[in-house]
């Protein structure tokens, strides 16, 4: 099965846009409506900053997740919305064999979400790898999930 977060994830780059011309709206106005009064910055400062979190938030979650379980690897994908189709400076991947994966988890906070993956190495140790699914919708997050638990379940009658 494969799925990715692609519809979603193009919609990036308007959401910059619109936050930084939002910035740079709301400095522009407060500076031509308040240009003698120095004592209302708060003003221009609150909302700026919080234009500011949202970009950072965006920046920081808003990453390329790609998943494919057909055959025997699996093949786990993030990265980066901007540079990323020129530079793989946020790249993170996993590939690995089906019968290597020993357990999951979704960790869900309220506003970031990741999938964790234990793996098994080749002596006893357990390899976890993490991967932002934020952007994923439930529908694709329950397709993983499903098989994700069935690739374990496999495992588990092996072992």
């Amino acid at each position: 099965m494969k799925c990715n977060n692609k519809s979603i994830v193009n919609k990036v780059p308007l959401i910059y846009f619109l936050l930084i011309a939002s910035i740079f709206a709301t400095n522009v106005v407060h500076y031509h409506e308040n240009n003698a009064e120095r004592s209302t910055w708060w003003l221009i400062a609150t909302p700026t900053l919080l234009l500011l979190v949202l970009l950072t938030y965006f920046y920081r979650n808003a990453k390329y997740f790609e998943f494919d379980s057909s055959g025997e690897v699996l093949v786990v994908v993030n990265r980066g919305t901007f540079l990323s189709r020129f530079l793989l400076y946020r790249e993170e991947k996993a590939e690995f064999p089906k019968s290597k994966l020993k357990d999951y988890e979704i960790r869900d906070f309220v506003v970031y979400k990741s999938l964790n993956l234990y793996i098994k190495s080749d002596d006893t140790r357990t390899k976890k790898t993490k991967f932002n699914i934020t952007f994923l919708n439930r529908k694709k997050q329950k397709l993983i999930l499903n098989s994700l638990s069935d690739i374990t379940d496999k495992n588990k009658r092996k072992a």
